[in-house]
């Protein structure tokens, strides 16, 4: 099996990653449209209307389909553990951010849209145990290879795959100027969750980021 580092296979990463205990604690009810804005969602939607709340119950997938999402950043770059965190937070949420700024209307001054998902997403990623992979590629070509390979698979970039570019006001320099003139630097790809049997053909290929 074939690793990032060029032999060493990490075997945490099939395994869903490092687990860290956490107290356990409440969980408020989520909405697949919006949410954690209850209030709002309430105003926005009449009774008689509204869509249904569907109450979060981590660890109950509907089926024993293992869904993950896994992040590959760039090693090289050498990135600030608060600089790693935001990165790692954009190709996180780039699913997500994508999905609302396509379909964000301006209404009763603010802002609203509504998220769509794939059941199998909610119901055994959104709706289970949220598992992320983050590992590493040596520098950008090797991670460039992981967006070849989504590709050769059938993935499309903006849909399954992000790619997370930082606009260099902190602490990199810039790579490379974009179509606007602006300088920027590739830092890392997002994937959005999908099961496990589809994205490790990836994932394997790569170490944890360590």
């Amino acid at each position: 099996m074939e690793s990032g580092n060029g032999g060493r296979v990490i075997q945490e990463y099939y395994d869903g990653g490092i687990n860290t205990e956490e107290e356990e604690r409440p969980i408020p009810d989520q909405c697949l449209c919006i949410a954690n804005f209850k209030s709002f969602y309430k105003m926005l939607y009449p009774e008689d209307i509204r869509p249904k709340v569907i109450p979060f119950q981590g660890g109950q997938a509907k089926n024993n389909l293992k869904y993950k999402q896994i992040i590959i950043v760039r090693k090289d770059l050498q990135l600030s553990p608060r600089k790693l965190a935001a990165q790692f937070s954009h190709a996180s949420m780039a699913f997500l951010t994508t999905q609302i700024r396509g379909e964000a209307k301006y209404q009763m001054e603010c802002y609203t849209a509504v998220l769509s998902f794939g059941r199998e997403i909610y119901e055994n990623w959104i709706n289970d145990e949220f598992t992320k992979c983050i590992l590493e590629a040596g520098n950008k070509a090797q991670l460039l290879k992981a967006k070849r390979m989504a590709e050769d698979s059938g993935m499309e970039e903006g849909t399954d795959f992000f790619l997370i570019w930082d606009h260099c006001h902190t602490e990199l320099k810039p790579e490379e100027i974009d179509s606007d003139g602006n300088g920027r630097t590739l830092t890392c790809i997002g994937f959005r969750p999908m099961a496990a049997n589809k994205i490790d053909g990836i994932g394997r290929k790569y170490q944890l980021y360590v």
